[in-house]
């Protein structure tokens, strides 16, 4: 099970530490570009978490590609990589609610501003990518409430506007766009940073109206996380979030954007909700986390919808029982492509096609569908293409439905959110003539020991020159 303190982010942070997951910064970035062009190094290197100590004119650290991997989603949980689907289906069979605490232990109380004392330009708010409207709060965890609907954590981004507003572009598709649509001027929200990594995991994902991501939170970690009550709304928050920026709808709107969203393309200016920031609560010294957007890869691509693949998989092996994998591959913008593994030994006529269909039922965004083999690894697309590539008739493997919904900021939608979807049966057919030869298990499993221990030895050579 993951870790159960009372301190989980930073927690979490310590134990990245400790595993040689996380860099420090220790010379001062600016949060002008620079702090992107950080998180771009690391992104495409598979790299570490990022620790910026010192951030040019500003008194706080930040945290950046906490889940640029998915190892470090397992650590989360305290599983392995190939553990986490059965553990989230396993964890998610019941919810836990929150527990409530009083102001006074709560970290997210330490310090508290409010009315003309409210200044988001005290926060590190990054300007990301060339093009970007303005300073944009990624990581941010927007929380609503609704008389009917219940409660929301979702994120969303939210661009700087002045010292006290900020605007909060929700798709039409998410509860909280319901939320401020119909309660109007007023509707309370908080964006948090810097909470249970669980959380964050959890608020990356989409579940049902009323299917509280808190609830689903407490539910990984095996224990109710704690929430306070905000100071001048009515929501509660994460007691042990690093930041609560505290807003109301103000009831107008304005252009916001251009923002470069996890496909690799910036989205257009479009109208967005401006919310009031009534009050900032902080701990004594926060951490602020943030979340690099840009061309895949890129850390919202890898933790996005992790919770879901593995409730989709779940669900189509009650209806399917050859399936064996499912996912999403990250360095494909995720949102796009969903691949589908099988048990060969299983198949019976036109069930590869019905399962394909029924993949798109449980991830409408998908635009391109492949079913392959459990010889083939679904995290390795290359793996994947090879399986495309030389088990693939176009002419007969391959079907396109038309005018289907997608995913809203899809930047090939001839119309928002439609587009054709594309299935691709890379299975091994009856016909298939292609025989895979390999050294044999033990010896390839020995090699690999031996290999290990030279580049060991290499690198340490390396390290003792370089001292």
């Amino acid at each position: 099970m993951p870790h159960t303190g009372t301190d989980p982010f930073r927690d979490f942070i310590a134990k990245l530490d400790e595993m040689g997951e996380l860099l420090r910064v220790p010379e001062p970035v600016d949060s002008e570009y620079e702090i992107c062009a950080w998180c771009r190094h690391v992104a495409d290197d598979d790299g570490p978490a990022l620790f910026f100590e010192r951030i040019k004119g500003y008194r706080m650290s930040a945290l950046a590609n906490l889940f640029g991997t998915r190892k470090r989603i397992a650590m989360a949980l305290g599983v392995e990589p190939h553990q986490m689907a059965s553990a989230i289906v396993e964890r998610l069979r019941r919810r836990l609610a929150p527990v409530s605490v009083d102001a006074k232990s709560a970290p997210c109380k330490q310090v508290v501003k409010r009315g003309d004392q409210v200044n988001l330009d005290e926060l590190p708010i990054p300007f990301w990518n060339v093009g970007d409207g303005g300073r944009y709060v990624s990581a941010g965890i927007n929380m609503g409430a609704h008389p009917v609907w219940g409660k929301n954590a979702g994120i969303y981004r939210n661009m700087y506007r002045s010292r006290n507003e900020i605007f909060a572009q929700i798709a039409p598709d998410h509860h909280q766009r319901l939320f401020y649509e119909d309660i109007g001027e007023g509707c309370p929200m908080a964006i948090v940073l810097g909470v249970d990594p669980l959380l964050y995991l959890a608020a990356g994902s989409d579940f049902p109206v009323s299917d509280y991501e808190v609830d689903v939170a407490g539910a990984l970690r095996g224990t109710p996380l704690r929430v306070v009550k905000a100071e001048t709304i009515d929501l509660e928050i994460p007691a042990d979030a690093e930041i609560v920026i505290e807003t109301q709808y103000t009831g107008e709107m304005d252009e916001e954007g251009p923002f470069n969203e996890f496909t690799g393309y910036q989205s257009e200016r479009r109208k967005a909700p401006i919310w009031r920031v009534t009050a900032i609560t902080t701990r004594a010294k926060p951490v602020m986390h943030l979340a690099f957007a840009g061309k895949p890869p890129n850390e919202n691509v890898v933790f996005w919808r992790e919770l879901e693949d593995a409730l989709a998989l779940d669900a189509l092996q009650k209806r399917f029982p050859l399936v064996t994998g499912v996912t999403r591959p990250a360095d494909l913008a995720r949102d796009f492509w969903g691949i589908v593994q099988i048990n060969p030994k299983l198949r019976r006529p036109g069930t590869v096609r019905n399962l394909l269909l029924a993949t798109t039922y449980l991830m409408p965004r998908l635009k391109y569908v492949v079913a392959v083999d459990d010889d083939i690894d679904i995290f390795r697309t290359n793996d994947v293409l090879w399986a495309v590539s030389t088990r693939v008739d176009p002419g007969r493997d391959v079907f396109i439905v038309p005018e289907t919904g997608g995913g809203p900021i899809d930047p090939s939608s001839y119309e928002f959110a439609i587009t054709s979807k594309l299935f691709i049966d890379a299975t091994k057919k009856a016909h298939f003539r292609g025989v895979v030869s390999m050294p044999p298990r033990e010896v390839l499993d020995r090699v690999r020991v031996q290999l290990d221990k030279l580049l060991a030895a290499r690198a340490a050579a390396e390290r003792g020159e370089a001292q």
